[in-house]
This record gives structure tokens, sequence and C-alpha cells, in this order.
């Protein structure tokens, strides 16, 4: 995971602590999931040992590391609670919050309302998504990346978010 080690901003990851790729594992019996080596290595340093997992858009998994959960819960806070999606959102994401350990086997223990809500089973894609990596039921994914494909979802959506390659 090679990076340049600027830092991005003054609360953002260096380019050595941004989540990248994409991992296939399961989920056991008793709903552990093995958190890839790669994203555990861009932790280790800060001796991060707790995940803040909680229900993200499309079905899948939000994990965000405690420094990165911080971040991302002041933009919710600084959201008004006098209006009706800022309530609704931060009343969804936080009663789906949990906070993982993870064990010295690199697992992290998901409670069962989390994976029903991301309809997973047993296969799942972890995929790094830059300060934070989601957990998605693997078909759910498959089915959802190869849509983004088909229809040429993703170079209309960079176009409109302005995304410039150089």
């Amino acid at each position: 995971m090679g990076g340049s080690g600027r830092k991005w901003g003054k609360r953002g990851l260096r380019g050595s602590e941004m989540f990248y790729g994409e991992y296939e594992h399961i989920v056991d019996k008793k709903g552990r999931v093995i958190i890839p080596a790669r994203f555990r290595d861009v932790l280790k340093d800060k001796f991060v040992d707790t995940f803040m997992v909680t229900t993200g858009y499309e079905k899948c998994l939000f994990v965000f590391p405690p420094d990165q959960w911080q971040v991302f819960e002041q933009t919710l806070r600084s959201q008004s609670p006098h209006q009706a999606d800022p309530r609704a959102v931060s009343r969804v994401l936080y009663s789906g919050t949990n906070q993982c350990l993870c064990d010295k086997q690199g697992r992290i223990n998901l409670p069962q309302s989390l994976l029903d809500y991301a309809g997973i089973k047993k296969e799942i894609t972890i995929i790094g998504v830059s300060s934070r990596f989601e957990i998605w039921d693997r078909a759910e994914w498959n089915g959802y990346k190869q849509g983004i494909i088909k229809e040429n979802g993703l170079e209309k959506r960079a176009e409109k978010m302005d995304v410039k390659i150089e």
C-alpha cells in the first residue's frame, strides 16, 4: 500500500493510510469477519483494534476506524435536527452503529441486525473506499458493480462529479 505520505487536509488520511481494493471472504457461523490484512496493516501503527460499523447505503455496511468515525459523525452533527432528512439519516445510522473489537486473528464480530440489514448470509466482499471500507453480500456487490458498468454509469457519474484524470 504505497503512498506518497502527503496529508490529505488536516483531518485526512495519508496515502498509505487509505483503504483500497476488493477482497472476498466469508462470515463464519458466529458472525465473525476477517478484516483484510492490508486494511489491518494500514492501522497497525495507530494500534487500532476497534471499528465502528453501521448501516451503509445500497445495503452495505460502512466500517470506520475510530478517527474517521469522528469525522463522519461531525458531518452528521452539523446537520439541522429541525429538518426531516437529516433526522431520518441520523436516526438510522446511529441506531445501526456498533463498536466492533478486532480479535487477535484479525476478525470482528458483526451483530445479526447488521448482517440482516445487508442481506449477508455467508459470502461477502470487502471493498476499500478511501477513509472507510464497506462490507457487502457478495452477490449484492457483484450485481451493483455490474449494473454500474453495464449502463456506462461509472463514466456518467464521474462526469457529474467533475472527476478529472490527468
